[in-house]
């Protein structure tokens, strides 16, 4: 894995901010910087593709997502939390390793686009569930990873309430996120069943379907405390 780390040193150095400022161009390809955006596809073909990955990747590899989440462009910024989502799923990191992404995933929900959404989601949503698994720190440290989550993703999802773009990737990842939860979903009931509520209304077929299933997970996890 030499070259591979050769290759994320290079990324890395890559995607160093520009000192010019390009949060007021345009987000298309042509008008980013042409270097990052090579460098951050070449980072995402490299989570995508290694199935497993050694301490020397993992320590160069988690720098470099961070970097392109947090880089000026849109366009770099969503191939880095795209790069995030891959990493939530991989079973070979620590909850140590995890935290800084967790982190960033969680910002990146703030005022997410619909590109961004998707990943940003996943990302955060998953992190939450392996980190709490693993935590030995006691519930309230476990209540309050929860916390951090469910507030950031029922921000953004409350905001774009009837947008199916939006609803449809809720309804995707918070069930299951849900169950994960199990009682520390009570705090957030108030904001929950409101949300699945209006999509209950939606006049997409799949939005509501899918609101009604994660009502029934809600209700059901929350159960003990309901009443």
């Amino acid at each position: 894995c030499a070259i591979v780390q050769d290759a994320l040193m290079v990324i890395f150095q890559a995607l160093d901010k520009p000192k010019e400022d390009l949060s007021f161009r345009r987000d298309d390809e042509d008008d980013v910087d042409a270097r990052a955006l090579v460098a951050v596809r070449q980072l995402h073909f490299i989570t995508c593709a290694l199935s497993r990955t050694n301490g020397g990747v993992k320590r160069i590899s988690i720098p470099c997502v961070l970097r392109a989440m947090d880089y000026p462009s849109h366009a770099v910024k969503m191939y880095g939390i795209r790069c995030a989502a891959r990493i939530s799923a991989a079973a070979e990191y620590s909850s140590d390793e995890l935290a800084p992404l967790l982190a960033a995933s969680r910002d990146a929900l703030i005022g997410a686009t619909p590109k961004i959404w998707p990943y940003a989601l996943e990302s955060a949503c998953n992190m939450t569930v392996k980190i709490a698994a693993v935590h030995v720190k006691g519930e309230d440290v476990l209540k309050n990873e929860y916390r951090e989550t469910f507030t950031r993703v029922l921000d953004t999802a409350s905001l774009h309430a009837m947008d199916v773009k939006y609803a449809a990737l809720v309804l995707a990842v918070f069930p299951s996120f849900m169950e994960s939860a199990n009682l520390f979903i009570v705090p957030h009931l108030s904001r929950i069943f409101p949300l699945l509520c209006a999509y209950l209304q939606s006049v997409n077929d799949d939005v509501s379907i899918g609101a009604a299933n994660a009502m029934r997970v809600a209700v059901e996890r929350a159960w003990p405390r309901v009443g």
